[in-house]
């Protein structure tokens, strides 16, 4: 009956492939569905929620879904698809949502968690691993769509094989107190991937707040808004109060650094991101790599700290690079940094500007900063420059304050 619980159970369990039994309870007319633990785990197919509605469904501790091997041979086949769904919690009880990566050796879209043009979704306390792509990928359907209002709260995502977590195209989206890590297997491997696929989708109100980004082969943060033009929809990105180390490994072939932001080389997106009270630290390679033009979305940091970055010696805490080479003269720029505190213990810059031979970086704008460094980097260059000259700066102003240890 409606406003009542059941347990899963009741609808069956089989050992081997608890799939139909898993699938009846949840569409069954209880709005309430236990999960619960067994003497194995809920071994199951990929798992279809179409315009499923006003559902909670209530893990008990120590109850793990595991993905049967051999089922999952279609490239798109998700663990959990939630599609269309409305009102729709999973609270994980710190359960498991396991597949298995080994498997799949081609393709790179087996979620372990899809959403797709859903709202009002919470899924809290859960560990998602070993997807053949993201461990959760959130986004619309048709052009155009989105998910909104989704809350994702308590959730460890590793060991995945694409991304912790795609965001595609959302609205009003709130992570909380999760941790993204060891994200290895296909690029770009990041521990968050927020990229749109079409000018049309959109990034609105996302808000990271206590969230970790920790040993993935890519950056841990990756923004990579090229699809997204000027005409469409504004973004606006939070991280708060986050944690970002030990991301980017060797193999990977895209460029080291700990944050990527990229954008549309030639009409690109208006908008914010912000990154508030937020830790880099312990990193082989810089905080900030972008290629982000002027005229885009602006992006501030605010009492932020890098802390024992740059161990390699080769990118230094900031960098930008010229957003065409070849095409259209550009700016660099849109950037502020308020008490950044930086250090490091290689002699590289704090900011380091590339532009090309073919003079295709027209400026470096808008970039204001207040840098806090330690001593021992005495020596080093505030900003260098590259196949550029520093005299078409505009509203450039930044300066370092030096702080003993």
């Amino acid at each position: 009956m409606q406003g009542q619980r059941v347990k899963a159970s009741v609808f069956g369990y089989h050992r081997q492939d608890a799939t139909v039994c898993l699938q009846k309870a949840i569409y069954s007319r209880f709005d309430t569905i236990i999960i619960e633990k067994q003497f194995s785990p809920w071994n199951i197919g990929p798992l279809v929620l179409r315009k499923l509605k006003n559902k909670t469904i209530l893990f008990e501790k120590g109850v793990v879904v595991k993905a049967i091997a051999g089922k999952f041979g279609s490239k798109n086949a998700c663990l959990f698809l939630l599609e269309e769904c409305e009102n729709l919690s999973i609270i994980g009880s710190q359960g498991v949502l396991s597949m298995n990566k080994r498997e799949y050796i081609d393709g790179e879209w087996r979620h372990a968690l899809s959403i797709r043009k859903s709202k009002n979704i919470r899924v809290q306390d859960l560990i998602i691993e070993d997807s053949g792509g993201d461990g959760i990928y959130i986004a619309g359907k048709e052009k155009g769509t989105y998910s909104s209002d989704i809350r994702l709260k308590n959730i460890i995502s590793r060991n995945n094989k694409r991304q912790g977590m795609s965001i595609v195209s959302a609205q009003n989206v709130k992570i909380e107190n999760c941790v993204f890590k060891k994200t290895n297997g296909t690029l770009p491997e990041a521990g968050v991937d927020i990229e749109p696929n079409t000018k049309q989708d959109r990034i609105v109100n996302v808000h990271f707040s206590k969230c970790s980004f920790v040993n993935n082969h890519h950056s841990g943060i990756l923004l990579a808004l090229d699809k997204l033009e000027k005409e469409s929809r504004p973004i606006s990105i939070v991280f708060e109060d986050c944690y970002i180390s030990r991301n980017h490994v060797t193999s990977n072939t895209y460029v080291p650094t700990e944050i990527f932001i990229g954008a549309n080389k030639e009409k690109p997106v208006l908008g914010t991101v912000l990154f508030k009270n937020c830790l880099v630290k312990d990193s082989d390679w810089g905080m900030l790599y972008s290629r982000k033009r002027n005229d885009a979305f602006k992006v501030s940091f605010e009492n932020c700290a890098a802390i024992d970055i740059c161990k390699k010696g080769v990118y230094p805490p900031i960098s930008f690079e010229v957003s065409d080479y070849i095409g259209a003269t550009s700016s660099l720029g849109g950037f502020s940094f308020k008490q950044l505190y930086v250090s490091y213990s290689v002699k590289l810059p704090i900011i380091s500007v590339r532009g090309s031979q073919l003079g295709t970086l027209q400026h470096l704008k808008d970039v204001k900063g207040q840098f806090i460094i330690t001593d021992y980097n005495e020596g080093i260059n505030l900003m260098d420059y590259i196949q550029y000259n520093k005299r078409n700066n505009e509203g450039v102003f930044v300066e370092v304050v030096k702080q003993s240890n």
